[in-house]
């Protein structure tokens, strides 16, 4: 028949060979895609991750070691099976962050380099966005157009190509998340363990987002695919994970990163550097500049700021620069004050700090300082971070910030005490009568 010869004319015609040789290059190659974007998210899983800049390098603070502390985050960090996800808390300048990175360190140099599995570690105010970052750091590209099904679906319904806002970009990234940890866990009999530092800046930047993750983190704890640990450092935020019961199930009892120890305290005050870079040449080096802080004043130091990482470097990089102590002191304190411009706008809230400090230990149940104060006073003061909320076995206590938060206190309480001294004593004294 006529027709027929047309069309087996047409079928064989080279255009229509050019065609049929495309489609079958690009269903191999999204195919191909598809493979190895699951297998090179498995690779990572195996060795772990951490992206820069948290990288290591010679330019970091050197570290303080706390064992105890180090040992209980291996507990938390490790790829056994536990059915639950965690969340490490700790007040701004604790060194969460950093013990966590050293940790993660640790176990990428052990269990990681022999491909038995290390954590991913991810802080939300890192790159682009938090989608992205989290992309970069499990190797998910966003190449939807190279994904087998994904692909199907654009041939078939144009209207499903992929949206490209952060929500939408960050359920892509938790759907290619689950898919290959629960093949990876299928594999190699392993969770796979994700560490999300900063949640507290993630509840602000993506609204809707630490709910999302918060569901995710307890379906893969139920079914022991991933083992999800949060890093916060806001009352709030755990606050709002609580609020949601049935995920809040599955987390694991919160663990609370402290502040250095005295004796860990006056062992990093006391070293002859800061930067890892300079660890062997200051000590090798005879220079007699370099000033070093005596044990007397590691101990000054230590009345004043406590075990604060955070405020323990500032001081020492002052003073080895050459700055006096009673100079370093009055600065530090100056920039505490700078809270207290805000409560002494609120004088309300000044009786929480007086009924706070009258207690012993300058610590008290929180729902007995708001049955004799205010609530929304208490608030503002966890806000400006003059005090803190601290989990313990008899309750939610309530203590300041810090002891340079604590000291500063006391100067101004003393400071009020005298003005007020002085004002009681020229109301009572003798008026002089006029001189005639």
């Amino acid at each position: 028949m006529a027709w027929k010869n047309v069309l087996g004319t047409f079928l064989k015609s080279t255009p229509m060979i050019s065609m049929y040789g495309g489609i079958l290059t690009t269903t191999v190659y999204v195919a191909y895609k598809d493979y190895s974007r699951i297998q090179c998210m498995l690779n990572v899983y195996r060795t772990g991750n951490i992206l820069p800049p948290f990288t290591e390098n010679d330019f970091e603070t050197e570290f303080q070691s706390r064992p105890a502390v180090e040992s209980q985050l291996v507990a938390v960090l490790n790829n056994k099976f536990s059915n639950e996800y965690y969340i490490i808390n700790g007040e701004v300048g604790v060194g969460k962050t950093r013990s966590i990175l050293e940790v993660v360190r640790h176990l990428m140099n052990s269990s990681g380099k022999q491909n038995l599995g290390a954590p991913i570690f991810v802080t939300v105010d890192q790159g682009k966005s938090f989608p992205d970052t989290l992309a970069a750091a499990i190797h998910f590209n966003f190449d939807e157009h190279i994904n087998f099904r994904t692909f199907l679906d654009i041939v078939l319904r144009i209207e499903s190509i992929p949206k490209k806002d952060e929500a939408s970009k960050l359920i892509r990234v938790l759907e290619a998340l689950e898919e290959s940890a629960f093949v990876y866990t299928m594999k190699y009999k392993k969770p796979v363990v994700l560490i999300i530092d900063g949640i507290a800046s993630l509840n602000r930047t993506l609204p809707g987002a630490l709910e999302k993750i918060q569901d995710k983190a307890k379906m893969w704890a139920d079914c022991n695919i991933i083992k999800l640990i949060f890093v916060n450092n806001d009352e709030e935020v755990e606050e709002k994970l609580q609020r949601n019961s049935s995920a809040w199930s599955r987390a694991a009892t919160p663990f609370v990163l402290e502040d250095l120890t005295e004796s860990q305290t006056h062992s990093f005050l006391t070293t002859n550097y800061i930067l890892r870079k300079d660890k062997n040449s200051y000590a090798e080096s005879k220079d007699k500049s370099i000033k070093l802080i005596t044990p007397e004043d590691s101990e000054k130091i230590y009345e004043l700021v406590g075990g604060r990482i955070l405020y323990l470097v500032s001081i020492k990089r002052d003073y080895m620069k050459g700055f006096s102590l009673d100079r370093i002191f009055l600065d530090m304190k100056d920039r505490e004050k700078e809270k207290f411009i805000n409560v002494s706008r609120r004088p309300s809230t000044w009786k929480v700090i007086s009924l706070l400090r009258s207690f012993p230990h300058k610590s008290m149940k929180l729902s007995k300082l708001i049955k004799a104060t205010d609530k929304d006073d208490v608030d503002y003061l966890c806000k400006l971070n003059v005090i803190r909320l601290v989990r313990d076995d008899i309750g939610i206590m309530v203590k300041f910030n810090s002891k340079l938060t604590e000291n500063v206190v006391e100067e101004l309480e003393m400071l009020y005490q005298r003005e007020l001294q002085e004002h009681k004593e020229q109301c009572t004294s003798p008026k002089k009568s006029p001189v005639s």
